[in-house]
């Protein structure tokens, strides 16, 4: 069911946040603000800081908790109220890596070079203590030629620092132009090579995979033809272990208390001899960590980028770039090699004056030799020495190779492994239908001769693709033995490699004068008249803007972490063009300029592929995939688009489902055949093209008709990319849980009237709660949904009308489309860098409910940008969900353009104008939250005017918060005997306990404030109809006034108050004994006698009430009003009251000789609490009967 609405008040909204839970309903909306808690970490700003990164320590038993000066404290959790709601004195560390600007040596001028830091919180993020773990960016390893021709000793500078932190332990790597020192594994020597340091000889390794050797650069003048840059290094890989010390360290000797965060010092994985980029880390709690990144043996390939900087992002490489691979042991992780003498090591030059640096501990086991992953490289007889398989020299091979001991076989140089690791290459190859060896001869484009290697598999090494962009995962799973492993999922975008192939040499920097360059387009040399592509928006730059499209296809490879598999196809994950999404259909071939088929190296057609690429894995446990009734293990995400045709992509998904299949679950032969397009929408309603330009974002300008209006619907899931070429999909994400898959992406039905700022991205998001297979609302939910949309009318005679709404609503489990949660409704704003990240796992063996992962929980995030030449970030906004997206949280806003009020996500942090940080840039934002999900965690950059800063928030929605209301008594209320105290208490989760506190009320001179009266932690019971009830003997307390506060606490500890009721307590009766209904003489003394007992329905036996504290108070009747004549207290005399046998109250008053009627109050004194009253006449006779 649809509905339009053409004003842009987004009213209706507030109705969207209502959320189920077992308990009730609990409505949240734009009020539930979770406060502010935000912290500069860096607190650099005059310097420029990048790419944070944010990870937790998610570990049992939490660490205590502790400042950054390692001072223990208690912690206070306050909520947006201002009230405190919980303590604790322990606490997750949560770590925040990035790099950091370095000054000058004067200490004042901002060097532009950067280090990595890193800072970890012990105390929930109130402080950070930061400490810089490279330390190299004010050293140089190399000499370079600037532009203008001058010699300059390149400065240490490191990019794009990555983070895991698994138990206690934090692995940190990064690229960095410093290639000297850290010790690297290929640098150790064993004593036949003149060593004299053997506590690292077991750690030995024979480099077959030429990981050293000498750094490199690259002039990118004669490389690339782009002048004002010169020379530039090529990067080394570095990584640095942490840890977090507990008992355990503490007593090995890491660590000198627990919670002390020990680091160790830097080391170099390779040599900065191929361009080392794009690391990516991963770990397993009780296996290890890992380590991919990609190595370009011509250094990093700009693209069409605008310069040397962070714009720059290796998507487009040079052909036989590789995707390389490393790892350590968790066993072998915190080894410290206490033989280390730091003095006696020349190779950490003047840091051997940094006390700071020289009180790190050396780590004994290094990083594994790093080993090719992917099979790009150029294996020939000119660059390789061969072996037959008795171990004999093949003759003719290794030509280009030196035999420098002059044993009349050539140094078998970097690439021996292709003849050392087992069963990857053999000369006798009984499969090669050629001539049944190991090679293949054929002609390079140049017409030389050449003789390339052949795998076993039959596949040729000739050079023609290369890789980037790789990622890691890593999946633990327990062996027999009960020990803990990891499968390691690794996965990456690869040219087709349909060119001409790579220089002869092979790539490693001895160029061959008979061929030139040739840079990795997919097609062979670069075409300057293909368009630019503005990829997805997840790398550096704007928008990726600048970067070309490379004719792609994802690249997937699985193993376990420690055995990994080497040199390898992989398996390809998107379908060859031409086929459908279920698999079936025939398959496009390669044409040549004459429209014949090619065909590679073995006579077989070459299969066309689309541009696939930006793959991300959405894995989960097999065990959670085992529970689920779908059986989804993972699921993949990349976007495809047309060979040829750039820009426009969509978002394409395919499958794992576990089967009875032995070994690695993760493996390809668990893939669903087929693959679904989950982004594509089918147009509705176009604008012609060319038409004028009216205001507000409706005009259609560009050379192609522009969609107006669309639909998605259950077919166009088998739409091939190509089926809608207006729409442009990108920066992909999701998370996995059970048969619950939740993605996002950012989507505009207009890709080129977004490249000139006509249109622009939004966020949306799509659900399946049978692991991917198909989408819907949630089945088990009785609430419909509601999708808002927003449509174009470019004819509309309001400029505010040209962007309407249509409200569509979903009943539970109908077929969802994809639901735009940004609702960006002009062209101003864009939508960058969505998050969809899910809470941590369970942590085992803990007793805290913190710990437990609700799997119910999301949280989004998402930046903006100006949507201009600028392309200026601006601001960042997040929500979640608690219900697997059946409802999210929203807030409300007036846009600073029109004045019109929106409601959209919360701000995460604003500079929008007339605001304090008006001139700040908010970007790169990353999330993290604990197992319950109660709690987010944020880190991003924050650019302002001077400099930058990592900034983070720590936010706890009231949702997670228990929500308390006394439901009896009710305000104003009486209650006698034993009442039950009653109220309505809620939480995500059931409940540790409801507590009644009674205070009782006092009132001086007009003010009213309570006393404590002992009547506190009154524990309350849930009954069958959902409210909680303390049964209270209100005999115990005298009657007066009274407020009944509520407190709700939850498994951990988060305490909310209800809002306090007044009421009162009325078990005393008076009962008039005299004068009863008789009249007095006027002027004489009367006897006043009223007895106090308990009402008969709170004590049958009417006991008699004993108090001194009373007031009787007379006053004169028939006046304007009424007029206070006398007070009488308790004590002796004529003006006061005694309590006299047998239990009766007596006082003696004096009548007025006029005729008079006399109002009686007897009150307590505290408070002047009223407890009952009676009236009196006198009259010209005594004993007249009243009547």
């Amino acid at each position: 069911m649809s509905r339009r609405k053409t004003r842009g008040r987004y009213a209706g909204w507030a109705l969207l946040a209502a959320v189920a839970i077992a308990v009730g309903v609990l409505v949240f909306a734009g009020e539930h603000n979770p406060g502010m808690f935000r912290k500069n970490v860096s607190k650099t700003e005059t310097l420029t800081n990048a790419k944070a990164k944010l990870d937790m320590a998610v570990v049992y038993p939490w660490f205590p908790a502790m400042k950054a000066d390692g001072t223990p404290l208690e912690l206070e959790y306050i909520d947006e109220d201002g009230v405190l709601m919980r303590t604790e004195n322990k606490a997750k560390p949560v770590v925040m890596t990035y790099t950091e600007e370095v000054f000058l040596e004067d200490g004042v001028t901002p060097s532009g070079a950067h280090d990595v830091y890193a800072a970890v919180s012990r105390d929930d993020g109130q402080s950070w203590k930061r400490k810089n773990i490279s330390r190299m960016a004010d050293l140089s390893s190399i000499t370079v030629i600037r532009a203008d021709g001058t010699e300059y000793e390149y400065p240490g500078h490191c990019t794009k620092p990555v983070v895991a932190v698994r138990g206690n332990r934090i692995f940190v790597a990064w690229s960095s132009k410093y290639a000297k020192s850290g010790r690297p594994r290929y640098a150790i020597k064993l004593p036949a090579d003149g060593d004299d340091y053997p506590y690292d000889d077991p750690y030995w390794v024979d480099d077959i995979w030429g990981v050293g050797g000498q750094q490199q650069k690259v002039d990118y003048l004669r490389q690339y033809d782009m002048p004002g840059i010169g020379e530039l290094p090529f990067s080394a890989v570095w990584c640095v272990r942490g840890v977090i010390a507990d008992e355990d360290d503490v007593a090995a000797g890491v660590g000198e208390y627990v919670g002390d965060i020990v680091w160790f010092k830097p080391e170099r994985l390779t040599s900065g001899r191929r361009d080392a980029l794009q690391l990516m880390c991963a770990g397993a709690d009780g296996a290890g960590f890992g380590l991919v990144w990609q190595e370009d043996p011509e250094g990093l390939n700009p693209g069409k980028g605008a310069g040397p900087g962070e714009g720059w992002s290796g998507a487009k490489t040079n052909k036989t770039t590789d995707i390389w691979y490393s790892y350590i042991k968790d066993e072998d992780y915190l080894k410290v090699d206490w033989n280390f003498v730091p003095n006696g090591e020349r190779e950490y030059g003047n840091k051997l004056q940094d006390p700071d640096f020289m009180g790190r501990p050396k780590w004994l086991v290094p990083m594994t030799l790093p080993v090719r992953i992917s099979d790009n490289e150029i294996i020939n007889t000119r660059n390789t020495v061969f072996f037959y398989e008795d171990g004999t020299m093949i003759p003719g091979t290794g030509t280009n190779l030196e035999d420098r001991d002059g044993d009349g076989i050539p140094d078998t140089g970097i690439h021996q492994y292709f003849c050392k690791v087992p069963g990857l290459w053999s000369y006798v190859n009984a499969g090669n239908p050629i001539d049944g060896t190991g090679f293949y001869d054929y002609f390079s484009s140049q017409g030389a001769p050449r003789r390339a290697a052949v795998t076993k598999d039959l596949r040729l090494m000739d050079g023609k693709t290369a890789a980037s962009r790789p990622n890691l995962n890593f999946q633990t799973f327990q062996k027999p033995d009960g020990t803990k492993s990891a499968y390691a999922l690794i996965y990456y975008e690869e040219t087709h490699g349909n060119g001409t192939g790579a220089p002869s040499w092979g790539g490693e920097g001895h160029d061959d004068p008979d061929e030139p360059q040739d840079l990795v387009d997919g097609e062979g040399c670069d075409d300057p008249d293909e368009e630019e592509d503005p990829d997805d928006g997840d790398g550096p730059g704007p928008n990726d803007r600048s970067l070309k499209n490379e004719g792609k296809n994802v690249i997937f490879h699985t193993f376990e972490f420690d055995k990994p598999t080497v040199v390898s196809a992989g398996t390809i994950i998107n379908y060859p063009a031409g086929l459908n999404t279920d698999g079936t259909g025939t398959p496009i071939y390669v044409l040549d300029a004459d429209g014949n088929v090619r065909t590679d190296w073995m006579g077989r057609p070459r299969v066309a592929y689309e541009n696939a690429r930006r793959p991300r894995l959405i894995p989960q446990s097999k065990g959670n995939a085992q529970s689920s009734q779908s059986k989804t293990l993972m699921v993949c995400l990349y976007k495809e688009g047309e060979e040829g045709k750039g820009r426009p992509s969509d978002i394409m998904m395919r499958r794992w489902q576990l089967s009875s299949l032995p070994g690695n679950p993760y493996s390809a032969a668990n893939l669903v055949p087929g693959f679904q397009n989950v982004s594509t929408v089918t147009p509705t309603k176009l604008a012609p093209p060319g038409n004028e330009d009216p205001q507000g974002g409706g005009n259609n300008p560009d050379d192609r008709a522009k969609v107006l209006e669309w639909a998605q619907t259950p077919e166009n899931l088998k739409d091939r990319s190509g089926v809608n070429p207006y729409e442009d999909a990108r920066a992909h994400r999701g998370v996995l849980r059970g048969d619950f898959l939740f993605i996002g992406y950012t989507f505009t039905p207009n890709w080129r009237a977004s490249r000139n700022y006509n249109d622009k991205y939004n966020f949306y998001i799509r659900r399946s709660f049978n692991g991917g297979k198909n989408w819907t609302t949630d089945p088990s939910s009785k609430k419909d949904v509601e999708h808002t949309e927003i449509f174009m009318d470019p004819e509309a005679e309001d400029p505010q009308d040209r962007h309407f709404e249509v409200v569509s609503v979903y009943a539970p489990g109908e077929y969802e489309p994809a639901r735009n949660v940004s609702l960006m409704k002009n062209n101003f704003e864009s939508v960058i860098e969505p998050r969809i990240v899910a809470p941590y796992g369970t942590v085992t063996g803990s007793p805290r409910d913190e710990d437990s992962q609700n799997g119910n929980v999301v949280y989004f995030a998402f930046g903006t940008e100006e949507n201009n030449d600028t392309q200026a970030p601006k601001d960042l906004f997040w929500s979640f969900t608690a219900d697997k997206g059946q409802t999210l949280l929203w807030d409300t806003w007036v846009s600073e353009q029109t004045g019109i009020e929106h409601t959209r996500f919360p701000w995460l942090a604003y500079g929008g104008k007339n605001s304090p940080r008006e001139e700040e840039e908010d970007g790169e934002v990353q999330l993290r939250e604990v197992p319950s999900g109660e709690r987010m965690y944020a880190g991003w950059l924050c650019e302002g005017p001077e400099g930058s800063d990592i900034w983070m928030r720590r936010l706890q929605p009231k949702y997670f918060l228990p929500a308390v209301k006394i439901v009896s008594p009710g305000p104003g209320g009486a209650v006698k005997g034993m009442p039950a105290f009653t109220a309505e208490a809620t939480d995500d989760r059931p409940l540790a306990s409801v507590e009644f506190f009674l205070r009782e009320v006092l009132i001086q001179e007009g003010v009213e404030t309570s006393e404590d009266i002992g009547h506190n932690g009154l524990q309350a019971t849930l009954g069958e109809d959902g409210l909680y009830r303390h049964n209270f003997d209100t005999t115990l307390v005298p009657d007066d006034y009274y407020v009944l506060t509520a407190k709700a606490t939850d498994k951990n500890g988060n305490v909310r108050w209800s809002e306090p009721v007044r009421f009162s307590v009325r078990n005393w009766v008076l009962h008039e004994l005299y004068p009863g209904v008789r009249r007095f003489q006027a002027g004489r003394t009367i006897p006043i006698k009223y007895a106090l007992r308990m009402d008969p329905d709170v004590d049958p036996a009417e006991t008699f009430v004993y108090r001194n504290d009373l007031a009787i108070k007379v006053y004169k009747l028939g006046l304007a009003e009424p007029l206070l004549v006398q007070t009488f207290e308790f004590g002796p005399g004529v003006t006061c009251y005694r309590i006299a046998p047998p239990e009766h109250y007596i006082a003696n008053y004096d009548t007025s000789k006029v005729l008079s009627q006399y109002l009686f109050e007897v009150r307590r004194i505290r408070n002047d609490f009223l407890l009952d009253s009676f009236v009196l006449e006198t009259s010209q006779t005594e004993n007249a009967k009243q009547p």
